[in-house]
């Protein structure tokens, strides 16, 4: 049986990665486990309540800025 704690981090580090599902590795857990406590905290709201309330935590502590860069040279024009 796999922790729930291994799991999220298995979803950390596939997020982190940007691997695809089937490269998670296996000391996470099985991946479709992985991949079915993501789209079940996805399709829920988890994530952006988890999100929202780190932000705020953040935000409170002045650790967050909310300054806005544009880089043009990244933009293309059709």
């Amino acid at each position: 049986m796999w922790s729930k704690r291994l799991v999220i981090d298995g979803i950390w580090w596939r997020v982190r990665a940007g691997a695809p599902w089937r490269d998670v590795l296996a000391r996470y857990g099985p991946r479709q486990t992985v991949y079915s406590l993501f789209r079940r905290w996805q399709r829920s709201g988890v994530w952006v309540q988890l999100v929202t309330a780190m932000q705020a935590r953040a935000d409170a502590d002045g650790r967050l800025c909310w300054k806005v860069n544009v880089d043009s040279t990244i933009c293309r024009a059709r």
